[in-house]
């Protein structure tokens, strides 16, 4: 999942860059997580509380108090900000010089284009992807009736203990054998599984939705556990962050 934040103060057009990049990751399949901040009062506030690090920022320049280009100053002054990729967007394209030593990682000119609003998104969320996949991970690996079963990790959706057997959910099928959560949990990337409850281990890849206390997966409601909520939001600020 992608993390995007859309900072600008027209209330219309957030509007309009929401609608284009839901349409984009439909096209390129791949899930959005958007939030929408009409001041950058509002979106350091957010992050100040949240401690959120979002993939790329979508960032009006002429705001309100707080402008783009202060706004992204202070973003860059955060080391934890440090991979966001900024994306300016203004109806002045003379701006765009400013933005160098800001590491803006493109710039889109208002009003939008359609063809020009998806190359550039499309090129930003395959850098986010290509970053955070850059080290292929390892099958994994169990034993039933003596044979052994590899399965790759990124098609695990969610891994289950039920009673003395642990069920793998993939997005093909589902697998079972003999064993203990604990154990199948040392075999997992943390970067990317997150243990959610005495239970269940999830892949944030695979993730549609979380609030504070439930996970959906594949349209399944998954309950987070008091006992692993903090844990849960750290791990998942940890793989936002790419």
């Amino acid at each position: 999942m992608i993390s995007i934040a859309i900072c600008d103060d027209n209330v219309s057009l957030t509007g309009e860059i929401e609608q284009f990049v839901l349409n984009l990751s439909r096209s390129m399949q791949e899930k959005v997580y958007i939030h929408v901040f009409f001041s950058a009062e509002k979106f350091f506030e957010y992050l100040k509380e949240s401690g959120d690090v979002f993939d790329i920022v979508l960032m009006d320049i002429e705001m309100g108090k707080v402008s783009g280009v202060a706004a992204g100053q202070r973003l860059r002054d955060d080391p934890a900000y440090d991979q966001t990729l900024l994306i300016y967007i203004s109806g002045h394209s003379s701006y765009f010089a400013e933005l160098i030593h800001l590491h803006a990682f493109t710039f889109i000119q208002k009003p939008f284009q359609a063809t020009d609003f998806n190359i550039k998104m499309t090129k930003a969320i395959k850098h986010v992807l290509s970053r955070r996949f850059v080290t292929p991970f390892p099958d994994f690996v169990f034993e039933n009736k003596g044979d052994k079963t590899y399965v790759p990790m990124k098609s695990i959706m969610f891994i289950e203990s039920d009673n003395r057997k642990v069920k793998l959910h993939t997005t093909t099928q589902e697998h079972s054998y003999y064993g203990k959560l604990n154990a199948a949990e040392k075999q997992l990337p943390k970067d990317l599984f997150c243990r959610i409850n005495r239970s269940y281990i999830v892949n944030f890849s695979h993730m549609d939705k979380m609030t504070s206390q439930n996970l959906i997966i594949s349209g399944q409601t998954l309950n987070i556990s008091k006992k692993y909520r903090e844990t849960t939001k750290l791990a998942y600020f940890r793989y936002q962050g790419g």
